[in-house]
């Protein structure tokens, strides 16, 4: 049986071990404030670039993180960008694991599963 592909939220957790997740969840809180604090406009804009690594089925993501936060004189604005690297199946759908790999404990000719009592 296939496995189901990956929704949005599991990939975005999986960027930079789940640190690009909660950078974005900060910085909606934190731009979010400063919007009903000043009455101004905010904004936080993710960026995702994609690049193969070498010949294989692995892709390096790049994420961007960039937000402006309203402030009573101005804004404050703060870019970040890291990498992940993550594996493309035929179907485009990624993961940080291989889903190339086998079941190594899946039933099949040579391989019984222990029962007890029977």
């Amino acid at each position: 049986m296939e496995k189901p592909s990956p929704t949005l939220p599991e990939i975005l957790g999986e960027l930079d071990a789940g640190i690009f997740e909660q950078k974005v969840h900060e910085a909606l809180k934190t731009v979010a404030l400063g919007v009903i604090r000043t009455g101004k406009d905010g904004s936080i804009q993710l960026t995702l670039k994609l690049s193969q690594l070498g010949n294989s089925s692995t892709v390096d993501v790049a994420h961007t993180l960039k937000m402006v936060q309203p402030t009573i004189n101005g804004k404050v604005t703060d870019e970040s960008t890291t990498n992940t690297a993550m594996y493309a199946n035929n179907l485009g759908y990624l993961t940080i694991h291989s889903q190339m790999q086998e079941d190594l404990f899946k039933e099949s000719e040579n391989v019984k599963p222990i029962r007890r009592g029977a």
